[in-house]
C-alpha cells in the first residue's frame, strides 16, 4: 500500500489548495469506460447522450440487437444521428440526406444521391467501444485499444452475488467537486436533519479523518481515525441539536452499520475503510452492513456531470440454511417493497439531494481547507498525477 501521511490543519492552510485540482482534466479522463445509459433505454430508436464534451448517438443493430456507438455529428451538414434511422441492418442513417454508416463508421450509401454516390467509400465516421453489462451501457471514450471492462468497475457491480438498483440523474456541477464529496466529515452537517439519519443511521457529531492510497494507485481510502457521538460547544451549547429524549432513543435503538476491511493508518493504528473514492471517478460508502451505495460522476461538459448511482444489495453465496432463507427474504423485501416505495425516494432523492444543492452552488473561489481535507488533498494528488501517466491513466 502506498504510503501517506496526514496532513495537520496548519500544513494545509499552507498547502495550495486549488493547484492541484486545476491539473485534474475538467472533462475527465479519456482512457477509461464510463456508464452511459440503461441498456433498456435503447430500442429501436437511436439514443443522443453527451460524455466527456463529446455528443454520441446510440444504436441497436435491427437484428443482432447488438448495441452500437457513433459520434453524433454527422460530417455531411452537422444534423445528429441520433435522430436518424436504423434503415437496414448493422448500419445508421443520417435523418437529413441519408448518408448511412456501417457499424464500423464507414460511409456505405447516400440515400439522397443514388448507389453510385463517389462519396461512399471516402468518409469515416468515429466509432467508440461499447459493452452491455449488468443491464448498463458502458462506453469507452478513449482512443486506443480499451482495457477489459471489468478493470474500470466497483467490485460491487462484477460481483454476480451483488443485486444492484440503479438510478442517473444529470448534475449541474463539474465532476470534480461531485467525486471530491466522498469526505465522510461533512454527514453530521450536512445531513443532520435527513429522514435516513433521523431514523435509521448512527449519528456522529464530528470525526476527525484519515487516509491510505489504494495498493493500485487509482483511488483514495478514507477512514474514521476518531469521532464522538456529541459535543459542547463553549458559548454554543450542545451538537447535535437533538432534545434529550431523542438521543437517548439513538442509543437505544442505534442501527447496525457496516464496517469495512481494517487497514492500517499512517500513525500505525487500525482503521476500517467507510468510504473511497477511484479513477476515473466512482466512489464508493458503506451505508448498512447488506448495501454499499456506489456513485459514478461522468462529465458531460465543464458544467455539468451526470451522477449515475447504484445501490449495492451483496448477499453470501456461501451462506447456507436459515442464513441463505434470511439473505433471500431481506432482498425480496427489499426489491419490491423498501427501494420503491421508500428507499429510492429517501436516500437517493432527499439525503443525496441535499449533496447535489450544495455541490450546484459552490462559488468559484480560493479555499481555506481544513485537518480534514487530507483525503481531498491527497485524492487532488493522486488525480493531477494520473493526468501525466501513460494513456492518461495513473502511473
Amino acid at each position: 500500500m502506498a504510503d501517506s501521511a496526514v496532513l495537520t490543519q496548519d500544513q494545509n492552510h499552507q498547502t495550495p489548495s486549488s493547484s492541484a485540482r486545476e491539473q485534474v482534466p475538467v472533462l475527465g479522463y479519456r482512457n477509461y469506460w464510463y456508464p452511459a445509459m440503461a441498456a433498456r433505454a435503447v430500442r429501436k430508436r437511436p439514443r443522443h447522450i453527451k460524455m466527456l464534451g463529446d455528443d454520441i448517438a446510440l444504436f441497436r443493430d435491427s437484428e443482432s440487437r447488438k448495441i452500437y456507438a457513433m459520434a453524433d455529428r454527422c460530417p455531411h451538414r452537422n444534423a445528429p444521428l441520433s435522430q436518424g434511422n436504423v434503415f437496414y441492418p448493422g448500419t445508421l442513417s443520417c435523418i437529413y440526406h441519408g448518408w448511412t454508416f456501417n457499424t464500423q463508421g464507414e460511409l456505405v450509401a447516400v440515400l439522397s444521391e443514388g448507389p453510385d454516390c463517389p462519396m461512399v467509400g471516402k468518409v469515416h465516421q468515429r466509432t467508440y467501444p461499447v459493452r452491455e453489462f449488468r443491464d448498463f451501457i458502458w462506453i469507452w471514450m478513449g482512443e486506443g485499444k480499451p482495457v477489459p471492462l471489468e478493470d474500470d468497475l466497483p467490485p460491487e457491480i462484477t460481483d454476480p452475488a451483488a443485486t444492484l438498483f440503479c438510478s442517473t440523474e444529470k448534475w449541474n456541477a463539474n465532476w470534480r467537486p461531485v467525486t471530491e464529496n466522498t469526505d465522510g466529515y461533512h454527514a453530521p452537517i450536512l445531513h443532520y436533519n435527513s429522514m435516513p439519519r433521523v431514523l435509521f443511521m448512527n449519528w456522529v457529531a464530528w470525526r476527525k479523518t484519515a487516509y491510505v492510497e489504494s495498493e493500485d494507485g487509482l483511488g483514495v481510502l478514507f477512514t474514521e481515525a476518531n469521532s464522538e457521538d456529541e459535543a459542547t460547544y463553549p458559548g454554543l451549547g450542545d451538537w447535535p441539536p437533538y432534545p434529550r429524549w431523542k438521543r437517548l432513543a439513538k442509543k437505544l435503538f442505534r442501527a447496525k452499520t457496516a464496517r469495512g476491511r481494517p487497514v492500517t493508518l499512517p500513525n500505525g493504528k487500525t482503521g476500517t475503510i467507510t468510504e473511497d473514492v477511484h479513477l476515473p471517478g466512482w466512489r464508493r460508502i458503506r451505508v448498512r452492513v447488506h448495501t454499499t451505495f456506489i456513485a459514478w460522476a461522468v462529465p458531460i461538459d465543464e458544467h455539468s456531470c451526470r451522477h449515475v448511482m447504484w445501490d449495492a444489495v451483496l448477499q453470501n453465496p456461501d451462506a447456507g440454511g436459515v442464513g441463505h432463507a434470511l439473505a433471500k427474504l431481506r432482498l425480496t423485501l427489499f426489491r419490491y417493497l423498501i427501494y420503491p416505495t421508500w428507499w429510492r425516494w429517501a436516500y437517493n432523492k432527499r439525503y443525496v439531494g441535499q449533496d447535489k444543492d450544495v455541490l450546484e452552488s459552490l462559488y468559484e473561489a480560493e479555499e481555506n481547507l481544513q485537518g480534514n481535507d487530507n483525503g481531498i488533498l491527497a485524492w487532488r494528488r493522486l488525480a493531477a498525477r494520473a493526468r501525466k501517466g501513460p494513456d492518461n491513466r495513473a502511473d
